[in-house]
């Protein structure tokens, strides 16, 4: 696991004011961003596949538990810890065919397999995603890993680590570490159906939610000093500052086409990954933060929500210096190049803010939501 595009969690309220957590690891065989969810499978049928390949698997004699340990020493003695230098997560599928992989592949790969058993043994889906869960974060030794927690019947929490297994085979689930023992900071959790973090994360992300619009944030400042260094404000306008910088987070950031989830700024600038509200509630944050830097007037500028076509995104509305609205759009499904384009009649326009559609201009096109400026409370 590793923090250059690996792994980030948003977080997020629905409209009963509950968090909702996620986060997503990228996959080379799919091309795309997937909820980690997603890549734990019990049902997958090669998992079935490996689970009749372990010796005394199915002696009814064993308690589930007992299958357990079974399972895990099988994966730690058959499957390769291989480190991954592009660092992509591999579906269980993957993991079985190339005998291993990293952390988050194992991890994925044992808890699929844990899953599984407690199913065959007649433990409802529900309680089985409820004991195991694969644990993403940072350890005091390996740093960024990933390992599974089992919740035994004695009421302990194990860690089992399918990646360095430091006790080696075990003859019962108390032989391993509780994980009350192990010194690692939980980034987040996940299972076969939910994204979740600890209680302690939710609440402080809960209390950043509240102020989400707000340019004195930290985590934004080694963002725009980069973005000081590499760009030309000599002199410049507020209308330039704001192009520049949306060319700037155009060209650091990936877009993901992930809806219904505020995100924590901070994550965002770590990944250089975002969705639409992200990027857009960057740039709006961003663009007050160095219009007060360079002593330049506020600009007004919003966080809009718009809809084209059936299709919800995030933007950015921008009042230029002569009071006229212009849209700025990350994803280009709300106002999409060839209508830029058209805008365009001199090379000058090309790199002004005339190259940019007036909000009004999509009024038959678009159906604008609720805007957020400075100060507004995003969950509110």
């Amino acid at each position: 696991m590793s923090g250059d595009r690996d792994s980030y969690y948003l977080v997020s309220y629905n409209s009963e004011q509950t968090i909702v957590d996620a986060a997503f690891g990228y996959s080379d065989l799919s091309g795309a961003y997937n909820s980690v969810d997603t890549y734990i499978d019990p049902f997958d049928p090669e998992i079935t596949k490996l689970l009749g390949q372990i010796p005394g698997l199915d002696d009814p004699r064993l308690s589930a538990e007992d299958k357990l340990v079974k399972v895990y020493n099988y994966i730690i003695n058959n499957f390769s810890y291989v480190p991954d230098e592009k660092d992509d997560w591999n579906f269980v599928s993957e993991t079985i065919y190339r005998r291993g992989g990293d952390c988050e592949d194992l991890a994925i790969l044992l808890s699929s397999a844990m899953i599984a058993v407690l199913l065959a043994e007649g433990v409802d889906y529900q309680t089985a995603n409820g004991r195991i869960a694969a644990v993403a974060g940072r350890h005091a030794v390996y740093g960024d890993h990933v390992y599974v927690e089992y919740k035994a019947d004695d009421g302990q929490v194990y860690v089992l680590d399918a990646a360095f297994a430091e006790q080696g085979n075990i003859e019962r689930l108390s032989d391993l570490k509780k994980n009350s023992e192990v010194n690692f900071t939980v980034y987040f959790r996940f299972n076969d159906n939910k994204v979740f973090l600890d209680a302690a994360a939710s609440n402080s992300a809960e209390a950043k939610a509240s102020s989400q619009i707000d340019p004195e944030q930290e985590c934004l400042q080694p963002l725009l000093e980069r973005f000081e260094r590499e760009t030309d404000l000599r002199d410049a306008t507020r209308d330039e500052l704001t192009l520049k910088l949306f060319n700037f987070l155009r060209t650091e950031f990936e877009i993901v086409d992930l809806q219904e989830f505020f995100p924590s700024l901070e994550l965002l600038t770590q990944t250089k990954v975002g969705n639409s509200q992200g990027l857009s509630l960057l740039l709006v944050n961003a663009a007050l933060a160095m219009a007060h830097t360079l002593g330049l007037e506020l600009p007004n500028i919003r966080l809009c929500e718009a809809e084209r076509d059936g299709e919800k995104q995030y933007i950015v509305i921008y009042e230029d210096e002569l009071g006229i609205d212009r849209v700025l759009d990350f994803t280009d499904k709300i106002v999409d190049p060839q209508m830029q384009l058209d805008l365009v009649n001199t090379l000058k326009d090309l790199f002004s803010i005339n190259a940019y559609m007036p909000a009004q201009d999509l009024a038959g096109l678009v159906k604008y939501g609720r805007e957020y400026g400075l100060g507004d409370d995003l969950y509110g």
